[in-house]
């Protein structure tokens, strides 16, 4: 009797493996490539209207991963540079996080030039809303043209950050955010130097935003730099065109020597390191995110003297 019994589990077992083996070759041979290709280029599309999407491949591995690569948004039709290049996402369910938040679960990871995104997406609101919730490890900003392009300027640095957010599964659009930020052996390319400097660079910037997808607000801000260490904080209207963005931020900035290099030791030179003692250099920096402004409180008519004794 017993051999009966094992012998039925035994033949059961088999026939049920059979039948997985079967179901996932035959999902593999009809595994809609091209179908979903389309769906995630034309989602891309119609959340970013300003860019061209196209997506390279999308191949489904055991068990149930899903990898999508060379995922492009271009500028303009036709061009051979994309603005942003996502080269590979992989995407899998999270079955046991999936039931303990009676919820789907995705797991993510997100690869880009030699940086990752790594995290989870929760499906929330009846799958009205999608919770987010990441890393991001040694993200190069030189890999993303469309940064340089929209703020006009060149952009470098190495991101990290952990983030957590909001965005609605049908349109794209961003809720809640909070991040914590941190941007490593950085440089800004400056519109109008600052005492003669066309570049800042910078050892680490970092900083904590919260916000939603109309305002931003910028916490804990700090900056380290062969020429400066600052402190700062402050808001980010956001607008559809990133460059066109308001940005009020208010700050205190310790000058280095090197941040006074090329100018005399004059009378004027004196006098800011003078006023230096009492207080650091105040600075408030608001307009255009691509093009703001910058003025330096009560040091103005100082720093506008030493930069008249630089031409």
């Amino acid at each position: 009797m017993a051999r009966c019994t094992q012998g039925w589990l035994l033949r059961g077992f088999g026939y049920l493996l059979y039948v997985l083996l079967a179901a996932a070759l035959l999902l593999w041979l009809l595994f809609p490539r091209e179908a979903i290709q389309r769906l995630l280029a034309g989602y891309l599309n119609s959340s970013s209207p300003t860019l061209q999407w196209r997506v390279g491949s999308v191949t489904l591995h055991a068990p149930l991963r899903l990898t999508m690569e060379a995922i492009e948004g271009y500028g303009k039709e036709g061009e051979r540079t994309p603005l942003i290049r996502v080269d590979s996402l992989v995407l899998w369910p999270e079955w046991m996080a999936s039931l303990t938040a009676r919820a789907p679960r995705l797991g993510y990871g997100m690869r880009i030039g030699k940086g990752r995104v790594d995290g989870s997406i929760r499906a929330d609101g009846g799958l009205e809303q999608l919770v987010l919730q990441g890393t991001v490890r040694e993200l190069q900003l030189a890999d993303w043209p469309l940064l340089a392009l929209r703020l006009g300027r060149d952009v470098k640095g190495m991101l990290g950050a952990s983030f957590t957010g909001t965005v609605a599964a049908n349109t794209g659009q961003i809720g809640q955010v909070e991040a914590r930020v941190r941007i490593e052996n950085g440089q800004m390319a400056l519109k109008r130097p600052i005492l003669s400097h066309g570049v800042l660079p910078f050892s680490a910037l970092s900083m904590t935003v919260r916000g939603d997808g109309a305002r931003v607000h910028v916490q804990e801000g700090t900056a380290e730099s062969g020429l400066f260490r600052c402190r700062f904080s402050g808001t980010l209207e956001l607008n559809e065109d990133l460059a066109a963005a308001q940005l009020a931020i208010r700050g205190s900035l310790q000058p280095e020597a090197g941040f006074f290099k090329g100018v005399k030791s004059g009378i004027a030179l004196q006098a800011f390191r003078a006023k230096l003692q009492d207080a650091p250099l105040p600075f408030r920096l608001s307009g255009e995110l691509a093009d703001p402004g910058i003025h330096f409180e009560e040091f103005s008519l100082l720093v506008q003297t030493l930069e008249k004794e630089l031409r």
